[in-house]
C-alpha cells in the first residue's frame, strides 16, 4: 500500500513538473490551419496550436475542438447546444498520422515570438488544459476551435500583437456570407445551412470576427505583427506545409441542385393546375406538401426556441414553412375534415409566400435563392384550396 502511495506521489509531482516545465530557447510555437475535407463538420477547416522544444522532449499539439462522445445523452446535447467541447492534447505525431490518413493538408506558421511570449502561452495552454478549465460551451460562430487560439494569443501577447486588416477583401460580408465562400460547390448543404440560420448571420461581420473561420485566422496572422523592445515585427517567422493532401475541388452537378429541382417541381405542378386534373388527387398531394412544409417549420421552431443555439433564432423562415401546415395536410388528406374555415387560412399563407418573393431582395433575413420556387409552388397551391374548398 505505502509503494502506491509513493508512485501516485512521484506521479502527482512528476505531471505538476511536466505542467510547470520551462521551455528552452530552441522552442518553436506554431499554429496549425487544416483544410476543409469531405464531411460536413470539417467544411469549414481546423486550426490547432504547437508547441515543440527538442531540448525538452516536447511536441504537443492543443486542440480547442474536441468533445466526448461518451458524455451522457450526447445526442440531445449536441443538437441542443448544451454540448461542452473541450481543449484537449496530442502528440503531433498522432495527430499528423490521423491527416495522413484522411489526405488532408496542413499549414504550418512558425511564430516569431520571444522565450517570454512563448513561455507565457505555453503555460497558459497548459492551465487552459488543467480538469477544470479545458470545458466550454460551444458556439459556432463566437467561440470555436479557432477563436479560442486567438483569444490565448490575444490574453497572452497583450498590446504587443497587432492584427492589421486592410489586406482583407469584401469587407461588407456577413456571417452568412462568410460561410457561403466555403460551401458553395455543395448545393444543398448551402441549402440546408441557410434555411436553418436566423436573421442574425445576416448582420455585417467584423475583421476580427472573420477569425472564427480557420483559413481566415490563418490569413490575418501572417499580415500581424508583433512587438519586442520597441520594435515591430511578421508575426509569422516562415510559412510551410506540413502534409500537401489531396485536393477536393470538385464542382457541383447544377442539374441537381436545389434551384433546378424545385424549379422543375414548381414548373410540372403549374401545369397539372393549368390542366385541373380530380380535386381528389389534388387534395392528396397537396395535403403531403403542406405536411412536409409543417414538418420543416416545427424543426425551425424547435430550433428557435428549443435550443441554445444563438444563430438559429429569430428564423423567419418559419413565415413559409409555417408549423401550423402540418394539421392544415392533414385535413386536406381527411375528406371528411375539408371546411370552409380553410378557405381564408390557405388565402392568407398564399399572399404571404408572394410578398416573400417580392419582398426577397431587401427582406432583413436572406433567404435561400432555391425557396423562390417553392414560395410559388405554395402561393399557387394556396390560391387553388381557397378556390376549390367547400
Amino acid at each position: 500500500m505505502k509503494r502506491i502511495l509513493l508512485l501516485l506521489v512521484f506521479i502527482t509531482a512528476t505531471t505538476s513538473m511536466v505542467a510547470q516545465r520551462t521551455l528552452s530557447p530552441s522552442a518553436q510555437v506554431t499554429l496549425l490551419t487544416y483544410d476543409p475535407i469531405d464531411d460536413l463538420y470539417t467544411a469549414f477547416g481546423h486550426s490547432a496550436i504547437r508547441v515543440f522544444d527538442p531540448m525538452q522532449g516536447i511536441d504537443k499539439l492543443y486542440n480547442y475542438g474536441t468533445f466526448d462522445f461518451d458524455a451522457p445523452n450526447f445526442i440531445g446535447k449536441f443538437i441542443t447546444g448544451y454540448l461542452n467541447y473541450k481543449l484537449s492534447t496530442n502528440t503531433f505525431d498522432n495527430f499528423q498520422r490521423a491527416n495522413e490518413y484522411y489526405e488532408r493538408t496542413v499549414h504550418q506558421q512558425v511564430l516569431n515570438l520571444s522565450l517570454d511570449q512563448k513561455q507565457r502561452l505555453y503555460q497558459y495552454l497548459e492551465d487552459n488544459h488543467k480538469p477544470e478549465n479545458r470545458y466550454y460551451q460551444y458556439d459556432f460562430f463566437f467561440d470555436n476551435c479557432a477563436t479560442r487560439i486567438r483569444d490565448a494569443f490575444e490574453e497572452t501577447l497583450g498590446e504587443s500583437l497587432q492584427f492589421h486588416y486592410d489586406f482583407l477583401e469584401e469587407e461588407n460580408l456577413t456571417f452568412r456570407q462568410s460561410l457561403d465562400l466555403f460551401i458553395e460547390n455543395r448545393p444543398w448543404t448551402d441549402l440546408g445551412i441557410d434555411l436553418i440560420l436566423g436573421v442574425g448571420t445576416d448582420k455585417q461581420i467584423s475583421p476580427r470576427e472573420r477569425m472564427y473561420l480557420p483559413a481566415q485566422m490563418m490569413n490575418i496572422f501572417q499580415h500581424a505583427t508583433i512587438s519586442r523592445n520597441g520594435m515591430q515585427d511578421s508575426l509569422v517567422l516562415r510559412k510551410n506545409i506540413v502534409y500537401q493532401g489531396r485536393s477536393r475541388n470538385v464542382k457541383p452537378n447544377w442539374f441537381i441542385a436545389p434551384i433546378t429541382v424545385f424549379s422543375i417541381i414548381f414548373l410540372l405542378v403549374a401545369f397539372l393546375t393549368y390542366r385541373d386534373y380530380k380535386k381528389a388527387i389534388k387534395y392528396r398531394w397537396d395535403g403531403i406538401l403542406f405536411i412536409l412544409m409543417g414538418i420543416a417549420g416545427c424543426l425551425l421552431l424547435f430550433m428557435w426556441f428549443g435550443t441554445e443555439h444563438v444563430v438559429t433564432k429569430n428564423n423567419f423562415n418559419v413565415l413559409w414553412a409555417f408549423p401550423l401546415h402540418l394539421f392544415t395536410g392533414i385535413m386536406l388528406l381527411k375528406s371528411s375534415w375539408r371546411k370552409s374555415w380553410l378557405k381564408p387560412y390557405f388565402l392568407v399563407s398564399g399572399i404571404v409566400c408572394l410578398v416573400l418573393v417580392l419582398l426577397f431582395p431587401v427582406f432583413p433575413q436572406q433567404f435561400h435563392v432555391a425557396i423562390i420556387p417553392i414560395l410559388l409552388l405554395l402561393a399557387l397551391r394556396g390560391y387553388e384550396m381557397w378556390r376549390r374548398l367547400e
